[in-house]
């Protein structure tokens, strides 16, 4: 059986659906959804290991945590195709469900997220974050780690992503490291994608650079490119309103 994830939702009109990245819950969206709600049906969820989702029995893939929000969503039974829109770990989410269930999305959302595997650098890194974690915890791992999401440094929001990053259990880091470090390379989906595709980037995002969410951008057919200026990997915390303004824009775009 799968595991019955947390979830919020509110608002009226068009569905979206946003899914957290690595080390965050569905309370990372928590002061930018209001910004959604007057013109969107918002729905936010805790993925499996995360916030109040129970854990998936290790080693899992990003397909299978995939899998298990694609049955979410058919449990909602929305009445109309609904846009899924993933931060980072999150849109290797949405592109896994896109690859293999289009015709259950209107369309889908990329938020400072790719879609070409990691590097064999990348890999590498991954593997020392789970040496690091299993030897020391997660705590010093999120201190090292989302201070470096952010441009400003000095930003007060990198709090609340500590705070958020603090809940997160050593072997759910470790768990999406390794799933992230598998994922296959969806690149070639976004040739092939019918279906609008946002991407939204941080001018100064590390993570994601914006050569890289560029290159996405000629990639694919239909894509809604949104650059934003001074911004690192978290622009729902960094442009809260830029980044509200393009998700509407793109849902009207949907209907």
């Amino acid at each position: 059986m799968m595991p019955a994830l947390h979830f919020q939702r509110t608002g009226t009109g068009f569905p979206v659906i946003l899914i957290h990245g690595y080390c965050e819950t569905l309370e990372i969206w928590r002061d930018f959804v209001p910004l959604l709600t007057n013109h969107l049906d918002v729905t936010t969820l805790d993925l499996p290991g995360f916030g109040r989702s129970p854990a998936l029995r290790q080693p899992f893939t990003v397909d299978e945590v995939a899998d298990i929000v694609t049955d979410f969503i058919k449990s909602q039974h929305f009445t109309e195709k609904p846009l899924p829109i993933g931060h980072s770990l999150g849109g290797y989410v949405v592109l896994s469900m896109v690859a293999r269930y289009l015709d259950l999305f209107a369309g889908a959302g990329l938020f400072h997220s790719t879609a070409f595997a990691d590097s064999e650098e990348k890999k590498a890194n991954r593997n020392k974050a789970i040496e690091f974690v299993n030897r020391n915890g997660a705590r010093p791992f999120i201190d090292s780690l989302i201070p470096n999401l952010f441009a400003d440094k000095s930003n007060n929001p990198m709090k609340t992503a500590l705070d958020i990053g603090y809940q997160t259990p050593d072997s759910t880091v470790t768990g999406y490291a390794a799933a992230m470090r598998d994922r296959p390379d969806r690149s070639g989906l976004l040739s092939a994608l019918s279906a609008n595709l946002l991407i939204i980037a941080g001018q100064q995002d590390t993570v994601v650079p914006e050569a890289v969410s560029r290159q996405m951008a000629g990639l694919a057919k239909n894509a809604v490119f949104t650059l934003l200026s001074g911004v690192g990997h978290m622009g729902m915390l960094e442009a809260p309103e830029a980044c509200a303004t393009a998700i509407v824009s793109f849902a009207r775009k949907n209907r």
